[in-house]
């Protein structure tokens, strides 16, 4: 099990400011007036330092994928990742050798402040939300990074990450699966029945690492229209149902 820790340093401010737009739902960068995103800028400006992003992250071996299942382990844990369409794309991949999961969180304070936020002002207590969302995917990339270079230095090559509820992975069952993997009360972690995690801000997602990976997400197969996708959706490849 690896732990860490990202501060606000480690997160860029451009590609900060532009998701926490984004999570406000503007329709684009350009349609946010000047005086609305000198306001942005300077709540962030305001904000960012006192955040900072736990993590922790466990490698297990790869098992077998059959029947829209991927099921890795190592001595003493198991896990099931249950989606026909990563599955598919693992049967496509030459080589699979591990599979990484891994939890972060912004922590229970950014909670409390949003919540406090909203007793005085519903816009700060918004743009606060949507800031937190923004640190919390960035975060994700930065772990991310950590582990493709880790696997790279072993020459593997590694997949998108992917979270529980998205693409084809059941929210509840694939949360369950993550939490019983990864030791989260390390981070005070925890979920609910529902699958919502608390802190909110929080996200788990699962990477695959193999020798050769010729599509590091399912998207370039599924027709979908996502809001998610990560790459377009090629003809030449099939999707397997």
């Amino acid at each position: 099990m690896i732990q860490g820790e990202l501060t606000s340093q480690s997160i860029d401010r451009n590609q900060l400011l532009r998701n926490t737009v984004q999570r406000m739902e503007y329709p684009s960068f350009d349609d946010v007036s000047e005086e609305m995103l000198a306001r942005i800028e300077s709540f962030i400006t305001a904000k960012l330092p006192a955040m900072h992003c736990r993590y922790i992250y466990e490698i297990t071996s790869f098992q077998n994928c059959k029947n829209g299942v991927i099921l890795a382990s190592d001595s003493n844990k198991s896990l099931k990742i249950e989606s026909k369409k990563w599955a598919y794309l693992t049967s496509l991949t030459g080589g699979v050798s591990h599979v990484c999961c891994f939890a972060l969180t912004l922590g229970h304070g950014l909670d409390d402040e949003i919540a406090l936020l909203k007793e005085s002002s519903l816009m700060d207590a918004y743009m606060l939300d949507a800031l937190g969302s923004a640190m919390a995917d960035l975060s994700a990339d930065h772990v991310a990074l950590e582990v493709r270079r880790r696997f790279e230095e072993k020459g593997l090559e590694t997949s998108t990450r992917f979270s529980p509820g998205y693409c084809d992975w059941p929210l509840i069952s694939g949360q369950k699966e993550m939490f019983g993997f990864l030791d989260t009360p390390l981070i005070e972690l925890h979920m609910l029945p529902q699958g919502i995690m608390k802190p909110r801000k929080s996200i788990t997602a699962a990477i695959i690492a193999a020798k050769v990976i010729p599509h590091d997400s399912p998207c370039i197969f599924c027709k979908r229209d996502c809001a998610h996708r990560r790459t377009e959706f090629n003809n030449s490849a099939t999707e397997k149902n």
